[in-house]
């Protein structure tokens, strides 16, 4: 099977990163995803970075919001009230994924028969691991989160 992942992808002040972020989106093996890109009011040239790279989206469905500034947790739920889908990955815009993250995610949530996926985040800048993942064990993450924002849920 091949399950929708709606990927969302939340923006603020991110015009030196949201490009490479969405081609890395667009690079995806995996294709049966929907994408919404929502600008949260940023005030530098994300908008204008995002308008022209959207046209490259290879989704029957990409849609892009420009909306005043909300905070990230607003800006995530109306994601969430978008989707629709079996799957959804959020994304910030100064994030990108490997070509085959989704792909790897959608994959090991349904051979293992998991709600939610998560892997380490690596900082490329920095050639470091910023979130080294582990087990799942909830007093551990309130301690200290160990899950990406990057997860397949």
């Amino acid at each position: 099977m091949n399950p929708e992942v709606s990927v969302i992808v939340t923006a603020y002040n991110h015009e030196l990163y949201v490009k490479q972020c969405l081609q890395s989106i667009f690079s995806q093996t995996y294709i049966n995803i929907k994408l919404l890109i929502i600008n949260d009011g940023s005030k530098d040239n994300t908008d204008s970075v995002i308008k022209s790279v959207i046209n490259e989206s290879p989704f029957s469905t990409t849609k892009y919001i420009n909306q005043e500034n909300r905070g990230v947790c607003k800006t995530r739920n109306t994601g969430l009230e978008w989707n629709d889908s079996e799957f959804v990955i959020f994304v910030d815009a100064d994030d990108f994924l490997d070509n085959d993250f989704i792909y790897k995610m959608v994959r090991l949530a349904e051979n293992e028969k998991k709600d939610i996926v998560y892997c380490d985040l690596y900082d490329f800048e920095n050639q470091r691991t910023q979130i080294q993942a582990r087990p799942f064990e909830l007093r551990s993450l309130l301690q200290n989160n160990y899950i990406s924002n990057c997860s397949l849920i």
